[in-house]
């Protein structure tokens, strides 16, 4: 029932367990004229989040508001110590309808500069690594019974490492139709350049929409490797339910040779397409792959013609020489590879072979074997190395050539 009322504000403070939310010395002033907000202040040197680990770093709140013409507008200003995050809202309310305009300016993440733990000690828990910015404009509108809103948020060439996971070139404008609850405007599209599962896939492609019951339909979700792709069928993930997500990526026209190619051996020839599965689980225990295959379609060769060398090939003794003469012409009739395990922690890569050398004791057979348990960075790298002369050696130490023939028989 007051017309005329000043309010001066000093020293507060607010604490709301429900929301895991609290604001520290609060200040400020309201000035009501013939009923109406005249003008308005409000400070607060710190607004905290309360949940374990801080969902944000402190930050600082400053608004105003004044009126004029019948019209109140105002503008509030949240940011940290730095001013690396900074949020603003401004607007108006007139005849009973405010209208709100929020910018988040763009946060450039640079390494050792600006990292996710300096904004968010909760993000920074399971990101490290990032690079590339992300900013926000929104829009808000209340006409006393309802809220509308929407925006956009632009993810520009992020790179990061989650959970493990390494990816780069994360890339993309999300346009929502809601922001409560977080509602997308149709399908929408991010490029993601490159990402390691133990597999290194390129050219990614995610088409997907945000639903008003909390779900995620993905329509599209498909990745290039080593010439060939990576698709998934279309799924739906329920957000209430994160604790076991499925996805199975079916791989096709993957070219051997380009495979060997990217993981940097020299002297090996290849020759074979592949084939196969990849299932991606994901919980509480993290990214996994489970049962990932990938074999050949038919028959190929592998060759390995090194300009110099390695050590455990320049032995005299009859294995040795078997085993230099079975590598420079190696053809497979089978080739498979069966990868699994966490991503960024321990998996195990199996890589098997079937085959034999036409010029070697007349095509007896041979199987080539390898098993590698650790951190993979790619499929063929972290199975034969940087050099491949080790792994190599690995291989054939755990692989079945053929029997030296007894003395006096065969070929020498």
């Amino acid at each position: 029932g007051l017309d005329d009322l000043q309010v001066n504000l000093q020293g507060g403070a607010l604490r709301l367990a429900e929301a895991q939310l609290a604001a520290e010395d609060i200040a400020g002033t309201l000035v009501l004229t013939d009923g109406a907000i005249e003008k308005a202040k409000l400070t607060a040197s710190a607004v905290k989040s309360l949940a374990r680990p801080a969902l944000w770093v402190p930050l600082q709140l400053e608004a105003r508001g004044v009126r004029k013409e019948g019209e109140l507008a105002f503008d509030a200003l949240l940011s940290d110590a730095l001013g690396i995050v900074v949020l603003q809202a401004k607007g108006q309310t007139e005849e009973g309808k405010t209208q709100v305009a929020l910018t988040l300016y763009p946060i450039q993440f640079i390494p050792e500069a600006t990292e996710p733990d300096d904004l968010s000690p909760a993000l920074g828990a399971l990101v490290s690594d990032m690079i590339g910015a992300v900013g926000f404009e929104g829009r808000l509108v209340w006409d006393g019974q309802s809220l509308m809103s929407g925006g956009k948020l632009r993810l520009d060439e992020l790179a990061a490492t989650l959970v493990g996971l390494h990816f780069a070139g994360l890339d993309g404008t999300l346009a929502f139709a809601s922001l409560a609850p977080p509602v997308t405007e149709q399908l929408q599209t991010l490029r993601l350049a490159a990402v390691n599962i133990g597999l290194l896939l390129t050219d990614g492609r995610v088409r997907f929409a945000l639903r008003p019951n909390g779900r995620l339909r993905v329509a599209e979700l498909a990745f290039a490797l080593a010439g060939g792709q990576l698709r998934a069928e279309p799924f739906t993930l329920d957000f209430s339910q994160l604790n076991n997500i499925q996805i199975i990526l079916h791989a096709k026209q993957v070219d051997l040779a380009k495979v060997i190619r990217m993981s940097g051996i020299e002297g090996v020839e290849a020759k074979g397409e592949l084939t196969g599965r990849v299932p991606i689980s994901f919980g509480s225990g993290g990214l996994r792959i489970a049962g990932g295959r990938l074999q050949a379609a038919g028959g190929g060769v592998l060759r390995y013609v090194p300009q110099e060398m390695p050590a455990f090939l320049k032995g005299d003794d009859l294995r040795t020489r078997m085993l230099r003469q079975v590598l420079q012409n190696f053809q497979y009739r089978q080739l498979s590879l069966t990868l699994g395990g966490e991503v960024g922690a321990e998996q195990h890569l199996h890589l098997q072979a079937r085959g034999a050398n036409p010029d070697f004791l007349e095509g007896h057979p041979v199987i080539l074997n390898v098993r590698v348990n650790g951190p993979l960075v790619s499929v063929v790298k972290s199975a034969l190395g940087g050099t491949g002369a080790k792994a190599l050696e690995r291989l054939f130490k755990d692989s079945e050539p053929p029997s030296p023939p007894p003395q006096g028989e065969g070929r020498p």
